[in-house]
């Protein structure tokens, strides 16, 4: 159970302390599985090495299907967990020649420009405002090539939940509760029309949606935004 009023963790300190249990925990999630043949359905398979970004990477769980569809593939993994970046090496320690491992906030990071081939973002956004999406998205669009995609798998909402949920954001931001430019662990979903727009905004020629499933128990969406 939830204590009442407890506030909200800071997303290094959130990810650190629960590494261990963390690939459990997805995999007790009953559409997993669906989501993430989704998302190899829009990894092209190809010997070519490519380079891919992978955005919040966390343990890895994305990286064992890149090298599937890609087995040359290089992939930069960043990530503001050191717990999980520990576990991700574990995992992969046979292909570490093929991973970039950096501990940074993708915010900070320098994602270069027209370098990578694809960029993933799976279930990481949704912990941020539009603002910031959008100074986000743009490096995004910077650092891919000509021909690149950005595949976001994430949280997202129809528009009332969305409403809800920034608003109960912005009522701890102004409380004083969360301090304006630390990173939280606070869900702050978009709806596919808000997402699709951010990533318009900042430059995408094209959005496709792939598919949008909403319950009581699960809300997800799964864009690919092209250059």
């Amino acid at each position: 159970m939830p204590i009442e009023n407890e506030l909200p963790e800071e997303m290094e300190a959130f990810f650190n302390t629960r590494a261990d249990g963390y690939e459990a925990h997805m995999a007790e999630i009953p559409e997993a599985s669906h989501w993430r043949s989704l998302l190899d359905n829009q990894l092209p398979a190809t010997p070519i090495p490519m380079k891919i970004l992978d955005l919040g990477c966390g343990t890895g769980l994305e990286v064992g299907h890149i090298l599937q569809k890609q087995p040359n593939a290089h992939i930069t993994c960043i990530d503001l967990s050191e717990s999980m970046l520990n576990k991700l090496r574990e995992t992969y320690s046979a292909f570490l020649d093929q991973l970039d491992i950096v501990k940074a906030s993708y915010f900070d990071y320098e994602l270069g420009i027209e370098f990578y081939d694809l960029a993933i973002a799976c279930v990481t956004m949704h912990h941020w405002l539009y603002s910031d999406k959008l100074k986000l998205y743009k490096r995004i669009h910077r650092s891919l090539k000509r021909e690149g995609a950005f595949i976001i798998s994430d949280y997202m909402a129809p528009e009332e939940i969305e409403k809800a949920k920034l608003s109960s954001y912005l009522e701890l931001l102004e409380s004083g509760k969360i301090a304006k430019g630390k990173h939280y662990h606070i869900d702050v979903p978009f709806s596919v029309k808000t997402e699709t727009n951010v990533l318009r905004e900042a430059g995408f020629a094209s959005v496709r949606l792939i598919e949008e499933s909403y319950s009581e128990t699960f809300c997800a969406a799964m864009l690919v935004a092209e250059k």
